[in-house]
């Protein structure tokens, strides 16, 4: 049986099709994808070639406390603890990507108490009414806690949760790292 990723569907004899007939007419050059067997080529491969449906597995609990182990040290590299911490925030709020790349650091719009986190998601593709909506994350404790882990983040990336001027945006949870200095450290810009 043949590998997956060694797979072979129409899409990729298309690409290909497509890419040698640029090619030649850059050169300027009647290109030879025009002549009638590479056509039957193409309806072939349409017809006989099938591409094989992703299959992915849905994260486990068991996934998020490997991934939170990664970040347990007592100065992670930023750049994994914000990945981490991202992963476990979308897992425990049910977000798409979208959803978590929307979190703002506000006080305001991340609000962080004792118990757990409310979380403001301005817009989303769920949202139809485009209001925006708050989702509640609570504190569970133990290294896959998604608030520990957003404080640990917001404490070690040195954000800022309170605008200097009323119309300053603090910025989002996820953001650009920059990389600084011979030891490899690393700040979020």
């Amino acid at each position: 049986m043949t590998p997956p990723e060694d797979k072979v569907g129409p899409g990729r004899v298309r690409t290909a099709s497509a890419a040698i007939s640029s090619y030649f007419r850059l050169a300027g050059r009647a290109p030879p994808t025009e002549h009638p067997a590479c056509s039957i080529v193409r309806d072939l491969a349409e017809k006989q070639l099938q591409g094989r449906k992703l299959e992915r597995d849905a994260l486990e609990p068991a996934d998020v406390t490997v991934l939170a182990r990664l970040v347990g040290g007592p100065e992670p590299p930023l750049d994994l603890l914000m990945t981490v911490t991202a992963i476990v925030v979308m897992f425990a709020g049910f977000f798409r990507f979208d959803d978590a790349a929307e979190i703002s650091v506000h006080e305001d719009l991340l609000v962080i108490t004792a118990t757990g986190m409310d979380v403001f998601i301005p817009r989303s593709k769920t949202d139809q009414q485009r209001r925006g909506h708050w989702v509640p994350i609570a504190r569970v404790g133990g290294a896959v806690c998604p608030v520990g882990l957003t404080e640990r983040l917001l404490t070690l990336g040195g954000y800022k949760r309170r605008p200097d001027t009323p119309d300053e945006d603090v910025g989002p949870l996820l953001r650009p790292v920059q990389w600084k200095g011979p030891g490899g450290t690393c700040q979020v810009l």
